[in-house]
Formats: structure tokens, C-alpha cells, sequence
């Protein structure tokens, strides 16, 4: 079996400009379309 790297995608901005809303809004939809998603 052929192991490929795990995609990483990174967000950072000012506090208060809405992180945490956009990524909660893309995980349900990356999650919607069979994809794993998770934030920590």
C-alpha cells in the first residue's frame, strides 16, 4: 500500500477577525464531502 503524506492546512490572522467561525464553517463542509477533518 502507498502512503501519502497527511495535507496540512494553517490559518492565522489578527484576534477577532473570525479564525474560529470560518473554520468551524469548513470543517462541516470539508466533513459534508467524506472528507477527515479536525482542529486542535
Amino acid at each position: 500500500m502507498i502512503q501519502y503524506p497527511l495535507p496540512t492546512l494553517g490559518f492565522c490572522a489578527y484576534s477577532g477577525t473570525g479564525e474560529t467561525t470560518l473554520l468551524t464553517q469548513l470543517i462541516l463542509l470539508l466533513k459534508a464531502r467524506g472528507l477527515c477533518a479536525s482542529a486542535w
